[in-house]
């Protein structure tokens, strides 16, 4: 009887350290937690110059702002130059904010918000002029300017990079920032 007891007992003992050892399985099992890449952001400041072009001779376009003046080419006539004046490229967590300040003295201010079905929800300021949220695609640049400088405009291409965010986090519910604001334009009463 002994024997069966301290059987009983030793059995016991096993099954306790069975289920110790199945839940050290399922701990170790666990998804990691999730951490979220930074979203990449390309912007490019080109001088867009326009005038008449002669049918003989071919504007003036910096190779590096091929796609600007593709994109312009459908709603700005007489673009006769583009030139590059800088291009800046960041990887910025969400909430984190990057500046640029363009020659005319005034500044841009970019800052992702949020991933919400595969569009990258962007917070675009600029100090005076205006401040807007914008929800955009993976690749697909915007422009926005028209801001006379010398003797053309400015025009900023912002292009956003975040194919590898989505992928790498097959989203389901929103990846947001620390801090969302709420965003207005000059002389718009917020609702």
């Amino acid at each position: 009887m002994m024997r069966l007891g301290g059987s009983l007992i030793w059995a016991g003992c096993i099954a306790a350290a069975g289920l110790l050892a199945v839940q050290a399985v399922y701990a170790d099992d666990s998804p990691p937690p999730r951490t979220i890449r930074p979203v990449g952001v390309q912007i490019i400041v080109a001088h867009v110059f326009r005038g008449s072009v002669q049918a003989s001779h071919r504007p003036d376009i910096d190779p590096r702002c091929g796609d600007i003046h593709r994109r312009l080419r459908g709603h700005m006539a007489n673009i006769n130059r583009i030139r590059l004046l800088n291009q800046h490229r960041y990887q910025l967590a969400f909430g984190e904010q990057a500046r640029v300040v363009l020659p005319s003295g005034r500044e841009v201010r970019i800052r992702p918000i949020s991933v919400v079905r595969r569009q990258l929800h962007i917070q675009l300021e600029m100090p005076g002029v205006m401040s807007t949220r914008l929800q955009l695609s993976d690749g697909r640049p915007i422009l926005f300017g028209n801001h006379m400088y010398e003797d053309g405009m400015l025009v900023v291409q912002l292009l956003p990079e975040f194919s590898g965010l989505v992928a790498d986090n097959a989203i389901e519910e929103p990846l947001r920032g620390p801090e969302l604001e709420r965003v207005t334009a000059p002389g718009l009463a917020p609702r």
